[in-house]
């Protein structure tokens, strides 16, 4: 049996600066702490990167992959 999260999300992003935050804040608005979220950035031209680094740094159970 794995030690892992038990609810795992996999957000996609490709220039979603406008929506990404609220996204994001809605997964850490969870009642079930135990959670992990990987956020994929497919090449984004706005602020999106920017964004989800700060969500990296903020909670470690957000990773991101480009």
């Amino acid at each position: 049996m794995s030690n892992g999260p038990r609810t795992s999300f996999v957000i996609p992003a490709r220039n979603a600066a406008r929506t990404l935050a609220q996204t994001l804040d809605s997964v850490l608005a969870q009642r079930n702490a135990d959670w992990e979220a990987l956020i994929v950035d497919d090449g984004s031209s706005d602020e999106t990167p920017a964004l989800i680094d700060r969500y990296v740094q903020r909670d470690r159970r957000f990773t991101a992959r480009q």
